[in-house]
């Protein structure tokens, strides 16, 4: 592969040359013009001949625009850039941070810094450039963004045996101090022959998990010679770094390369290939982070949530989001294995839990003699006894004493010395020993200070330098970096070096933006901020759409709701609902246009708006579960378009009120509402409102068994959106046409139609975007039909896709029918015998009763009854099954027939007679 390196000279010549240097490293060969050699061509000719020679091209830009050929109004470097976009390469843009230092006398001209800043305006828009303080964070930034080859081919590239895996390296803080014992105990354990596989170290945010881990790792364990094939540090706090990405990472890592996880068909097989390695091999693994596998933090605002769980009936949160890491972890433990497993994590997952191959071990506060040295460390002066006296009412937790230590050493009195500490009145209760030294720090500060940290937690996530120039109320930005450094030297603001941002921890944010005056006006600075940045072309991840998510925030937060109802109903309503499914976060959004209690009308002028956000909001709830909530606000919706007599909306909102009827079990209801909704679709000729209708009412029919009259209504949907070209119509059509086969046990055409399915899935996915919803519920049928026809493992690796996505956004509408088959799969492997595997198949119904019972999902009752029911009886106990069949057999009665769930129905009376005769 051959990279084409651009930058000044002046400034950036030094750099230039320690990142060519990295690249051949990468099996790269570089071209710069310090490469070039005597040549006729004319410079400008020879740079663009070179350029479109390479198949790749890096450009860094600094501070300075650069020279320019003669009589030409564009530097070299945007000429070599030019000439990339032209011969379409790939570009890969770096940008020199505020931090970055150069000579000041090569300053250039007005001219020249106008051309630089259109120029670094222009990656900006086009590319998402990486940021840099310093040569050695560039070359960093290089080597991790350059496609390296085998990854072009499809695979991954990792260190090669015994070089250690480190691939999320840890950022640790200055000043790291002590944890002796730890450390210690971390050493005897994975030296100790009979130590257990795995060590599970627990603790709450701030105590330093990582970082006490990390330092062990790279200080402590590299004296101890043990032999370990190879060492893999993995941190799932870092984007991208789900538990799929990991496996395949460490099959590659831990093969030698030699297995291509590509090419292996399922997530199942990579699991099994790379725990075969694991346990004959001594690797040593260190995941960290681990939390974020579990449901209490598998979701999208993860990186904001606390440690307090208190409220959590049982203990559900602690299992594992995918059920495939839970069993993952659990061969880990296996006696024998070779490999040691050492986990950092807020939560102990409860698959480990009181497993002879897992050891526990809770992370405390620090030493007092660990606490003295840190202070001493931070630049505060005083007798020993006189610091430990000032660490003691924070119970020398780490997080603490960094705040202290901060605020003491911009004491404007007493600056680094221990007796500042002398005014700080020590806090009552534990829990709000950060809040009381907040204050000290904050109240301490200037006026201009707190109220610059107040307008910076306006902001919801890490801000970068220039979202810091729009909060700033300095005249000139002198002021605003000395602003910045004693914020971050307080402990109040903190730098991530790697990518030249500022960020709080959530508890200074909550903090300082109590305290922040003039809300509206912080946020309207905001809002004006975010408005300038693009619209993107294309959303494909959910951070595509955080700017966008940013400007909706600030523009409610300052009272512009009618302005937040456009951005909302334009830019993120259909990705977040339909594309990504993030239902949490469309409550979140919706939420905020209500004032104090969603039992008051919505802040919107329109009452046409008002029914359209009760009905959104209405639809969120019923995804998530929130069956009786969603029904409140669908008739709200209702009234509101009754009242302005507006039809066009009136039939969608018959279809949504159906739709949590259904799930209700309230099916004569639901089939009325349909017919309505059909009926005021025809009279308005609103032919997308009836094909819904209709397909909605197929869907009612067929799970009253009446399929002959389902099928009309399928055929009538197919037939209009056909005609319409809606893709996702026809997507959903043919699922419930496969929900059908599935009910009469027809599994080869429950996958007939599944292909024509899929086939409008990806449609959908190509054209517009894919609607995760809609594939959650092609997997769980897909996993449904292969059980009926006994290929098991096929159907277990669609059905743990099904669960790990349905749980990832939360569609708590799907996870009991899927839990149900993920038992009844789990029961047919058992084949009577593996009594493992008979318990698991009723701890999965369990919950899935659970869900149901609390969602009050009376269809999904009645068919887990008949299940729980035909396990007793298998197992002769006759009296629990008679039990579960009279309830199944209640719950499928729903409003009596025709309008009974008539296949649960048959199921229960069918036990109930078998049991009668015995």
């Amino acid at each position: 592969m051959k990279i084409f390196v651009s930058s000044t000279t002046k400034d950036l010549g030094q750099a230039r040359e320690q990142v060519c240097k990295r690249l051949p490293q990468l099996d790269a060969q570089y071209v710069c013009m310090d490469c070039y050699t005597s040549d006729p061509r004319s410079p400008k000719k020879l740079d663009h001949d070179k350029v479109n020679s390479c198949d790749a091209f890096v450009i860094i830009v600094g501070h300075l625009y650069g020279s320019c050929p003669t009589k030409g109004k564009k530097s070299f470097t945007e000429l070599e850039y030019d000439a990339a976009l032209a011969s379409k390469k790939p570009v890969y843009a770096f940008l020199a941070s505020e931090q970055f230092t150069y000579n000041p006398n090569l300053r250039e001209g007005d001219d020249a810094n106008a051309k630089l800043k259109a120029f670094r305006d222009k990656l900006s828009k086009k590319h998402s450039p990486r940021p840099f303080d310093n040569v050695d964070q560039l070359c960093t930034e290089v080597v991790a963004a350059i496609p390296k080859p085998s990854q072009q081919s499809g695979r991954i590239i990792v260190p090669t045996l015994p070089q250690p895996y480190l691939a999320h390296p840890y950022p640790l803080q200055e000043n790291f101090t002590g944890r002796q014992k730890e450390r210690a105990m971390l050493t005897d354990w994975v030296r100790g022959q009979n130590s257990q596989p795995i060590l599970s170290l627990v603790g709450m945010g701030g105590l330093g998990k990582s970082a006490l881990t990390w330092f062990w790792l790279n200080e402590d364990l590299p004296h101890e010679n043990l032999k370990f094939s190879g060492i893999l540090w993995w941190s799932f706090y870092e984007r991208e770094a789900s538990f799929e990405t990991f496996i395949s990472n460490a099959l590659f890592y831990a093969s030698k390369g030699t297995i291509d996880p590509a090419q292996l068909p399922s997530d199942y097989d990579r699991i099994e290939s790379l725990w075969c390695i694991l346990r004959e091999t001594p690797f040593f693994l260190i995941l960290d982070g681990l939390e974020r596998l579990l449901r209490a933090y598998h979701a999208l605002d993860a990186a904001y949530k606390g440690d307090d769980f208190s409220t959590e009936s049982d203990d559900k949160h602690l299992l594992c989001a995918d059920p495939r890491a839970g069993t993952f972890l659990q061969w880990l433990t296996t006696s024998g294995t070779k490999t040691r497993t050492l986990i950092t994590t807020r939560l102990h997952p409860k698959e480990l839990h009181n497993l002879a191959g897992c050891r526990k071990e809770e992370l405390k506060r620090l030493e007092p003699d660990d606490a003295y040295e840190f202070m001493r460390r931070q630049g505060i002066n005083g007798p020993r006894t006189a610091i430990i006296h000032a660490c003691e009412p924070y119970d020398f937790h780490p997080l603490c004493l960094r705040l202290l230590s901060g605020a003491i050493r911009e004491d404007p009195q007493k600056p680094c010395d221990i007796a500042a500490a002398d005014n700080f009145h020590p806090p009552d209760k534990l829990e709000r020993r950060e809040h009381h030294i907040l204050q000290i720090s904050y109240d301490t500060m200037s006026k201009d200070r707190r109220n610059f940290l107040s307008r910076i937690a306006a902001m919801r996530g890490p801000i970068d330098y220039d979202t810091a120039k729009a909060l700033s109320t300095y005249k000139d930005e002198e002021t605003l970096k000395e602003s910045l450094r004693e914020l971050v030297a307080r402990g109040l603001l903190f730098r991530q070096k790697d990518t030249a941002r500022y960020d709080l921890h959530p508890i200074v944010r909550q903090y300082a933006y109590e305290r922040l005056g003039d809300k509206a006006a912080a946020h309207t600075t905001l809002k004006n901020y975010f408005a300038t940045i693009p619209i993107l072309d294309k959303i494909q991840t959910l951070d595509d759409l955080l700017h966008t998510i940013e400007l909706f925030h600030h523009t409610i937060r300052s009272g512009a709701y009618e302005d937040a109802f456009k951005i909302y109903t334009d830019r993120l309503h259909e990705p977040l609902f339909f594309q990504f499914g993030a239902y949490d976060i469309s409550i979140s959004i919706i939420q905020t246009f209500f004032s104090d209690s969603e039992n008051n009308p919505p802040h919107l002028e329109g009452e046409s708006d008002q029914a359209w956000i009760l009905t959104a909001l209405a639809i969120a709830y019923t995804k998530i579960g929130q069956i009786r909530k969603a029904v409140g606000f669908y008739e709200r919706a209702y009234a509101t378009g009754k009242k302005l007599g507006d039809k066009s909306n009136l039939s969608c909102d018959f279809s949504n009120l159906a739709d949590a009827q259904f799930l209700l079990g309230e099916l004569k209801q639901a089939e009325g509402n349909l017919q309505k909704g059909i009926d005021i679709a025809r009279e308005i000729k609103d032919a997308y409102s009836e094909a819904i209708g209709h397909s909605d009412l197929g869907r009612t029919l067929t799970y009253t068994g009446c399929y002959e009259e389902a099928d009309k209504e399928f055929q009538k949907t197919l037939s209009i959106f056909t005609e319409l070209k809606h893709e996702q119509g026809q997507c959903v059509v043919w699922s419930y046409q496969a929900i059908e086969a599935i009910l009469v046990d027809e599994p080869e055409r429950t996958l007939k139609a599944l292909d024509k399915t899929r086939h409008f899935w990806k449609l959908m996915a190509r054209n517009q975007f894919p609607v995760e919803h809609d594939l959650v519920r092609i997997l769980w049928l897909s996993g449904a039909a292969k059980r009926q026809m006994s290929n098991l493992p096929d159907a277990e690796v669609d059905l743990n896709d099904a669960l790990s996505r349905c749980r990832k956004i939360r569609l708590v509408q799907s996870e009991a029918d899927i839990l149900l088959e993920l038992a009844k799969l789990h029961y047919q492997k058992a084949a009577g015998k593996n009594k493992k595997l008979i318990v698991q198949a009723k701890d999965l119904t369990r919950e899935a009763l659970e869900i149901a019972d609390r969602c009050e999902y009376r269809l999904q009752q009645a068919d887990i009854h008949n299940f729980l029911a035909e396990m007793a009886l298998a197992e002769s106990d006759k009296q629990t099954a008679h039990k579960h069949a009279e309830i199944a057999k209640e719950r499928a009665y729903c409003d009596g027939p025709p309008y009974a769930y008539q296949k649960a129905l048959d199921t229960a009376n069918r036990l109930l007679a078998h049991l009668s005769k015995t």
